[in-house]
Parts: structure tokens; C-alpha cells; sequence
């Protein structure tokens, strides 16, 4: 398969400040943000996380809805994506397929939302790629973003490495949640 030399630029700024805000950020804001990303050549612009859990009151980038997508003034070109928690998609019994039909209830082509991302330990792992892969069936460009890749041996990297070329996973990220890697740790695992 050839190489694609286009770079992919994701910016989850506003997701991710959300932790700071409880994801209640003015709608204005929120479109100015998009018009900004757009006009800085950003492909992807990661809006907020889907959960699971209405226990707490957070605002409208914590469960990121196609409704709530869709009333907002957007750049029309610009891929708009969310995060899920592999750890909200899973029970006891594993995978949820119900959860995963609530929080994601449109085909791509009926959505506003074009990449879905996991956020997900090493022993969710394999919950997140058949998420992906039922996600992929609908249509979206998945990701699944590795968190404490600190905590990761290099032969378990190539393992989980391995095991996602076995599914329909567009993108796999690292994240450093714990602040430990150095430049040539990132080196060592891409």
C-alpha cells in the first residue's frame, strides 16, 4: 500500500481544555474556534468527547450530540471529530453494542461528526478496535488513542501494534498521560 505523504493535522484544543471547563464553553466561542482552525489549514477539528454517564452537569462539548453539532455555524469543509472512553463503551459483559448505538445513532453520511476517537488503556484495547470496527461499518474514520504509553513495554507496543492491523482502525495515536516519555522514547515507539 503506498504511503500517503499528506499529514493529517488534528487539533483537540477544545476537547481537551474541557477538562478545565467541564466542557461548558459559549457557543460563539465554540464557532470562532472552528472558523480559526479552518483558516489555520487544520483538517480536523476535535470538538468534545461523547460520554456515557448524565450523572454530572457538564456542558455541551462533553457529550458533543449531532443535534448540538448541527446548530452550530460551522466551516461546512471541515471534519469535525469526537472522543469516546473505550472504558464507557465496555460492561461486564464487554463491548456494549447498545452504547455504542446510543452515543453514535446516525451512519456517518447523516452526522456531522467524520473521525470517532478512543481514548483507551492497554487493557481496553481490544474493546476499542471492535469499536472501531463498528464504527468503521457505519461510515467514520476511527482512531483509537493509546493513553500511558509510558507504561507500554516496547514488545507490548508491537503487540497492540500488531493486533490493530488486523481491524478496520484508520489511526492509532500515543498519549503520554503521565508526562514520562522523552523525544527519543517517541522515537523508540513510532
Amino acid at each position: 500500500m503506498p504511503h500517503d505523504k499528506h499529514i493529517t493535522h488534528l487539533d483537540c484544543t477544545l476537547r481537551d481544555g474541557g477538562y478545565y471547563t467541564e466542557w461548558n464553553f459559549p457557543k460563539d466561542l465554540i464557532e470562532d474556534y472552528l472558523f480559526a482552525v479552518k483558516a489555520a489549514a487544520i483538517d480536523i477539528a476535535e470538538v468534545g468527547f461523547r460520554f456515557w454517564s448524565h450523572d454530572e452537569l457538564k456542558g455541551a462539548c462533553a457529550y458533543t450530540t449531532d443535534e448540538f453539532l448541527e446548530s452550530l455555524n460551522r466551516p461546512q469543509d471541515l471534519t469535525i471529530g469526537i472522543m469516546m472512553n473505550a472504558a464507557d463503551l465496555i460492561t461486564e459483559d464487554g463491548l456494549s453494542l447498545h452504547r455504542l448505538e446510543r452515543l453514535i445513532p446516525r451512519p456517518e453520511k447523516d452526522s456531522p461528526v467524520g473521525l470517532v476517537r478512543i481514548a483507551s488503556h492497554i487493557h481496553e484495547f481490544e474493546s476499542a478496535l471492535k469499536a472501531c470496527a463498528w464504527l468503521n461499518k457505519k461510515g467514520y474514520r476511527t482512531g483509537i488513542n493509546i493513553m500511558q504509553i509510558s507504561e507500554c513495554t516496547e514488545q507490548k507496543v508491537i503487540d497492540l501494534s500488531a493486533m490493530a492491523t488486523k481491524h478496520p482502525v484508520n489511526v492509532l495515536y500515543i498519549a503520554d498521560s503521565l508526562g514520562n516519555i522523552t523525544p527519543q522514547d517517541v522515537n523508540r515507539i513510532m
